[in-house]
């Protein structure tokens, strides 16, 4: 019963590990997108630099303030 429970927690471990490991990966590749596309849309929405400069700032804050 022991081997059982040994073989059990050498598949479980390395499994649960890389599960973490690709949602770490996922969040920094799905935040960079995302920020990517609302700047996009604010580059695209505004006449002024400042107007731009402001919006991204916003964007940037919201993510910073939520990293996780």
């Amino acid at each position: 019963m022991t081997s059982a429970w040994g073989l059990l927690v050498l598949l479980f471990l390395p499994g649960l590990f890389g599960l973490v490991v690709l949602m770490n990966w996922l969040e920094v590749y799905f935040t960079c997108r995302l920020v990517a596309d609302e700047v996009a849309v604010a580059w695209h929405s505004t006449d002024s630099v400042d107007d731009l400069e402001a919006k991204v700032g916003r964007i940037v804050e919201r993510v910073m303030a939520n990293p996780r």
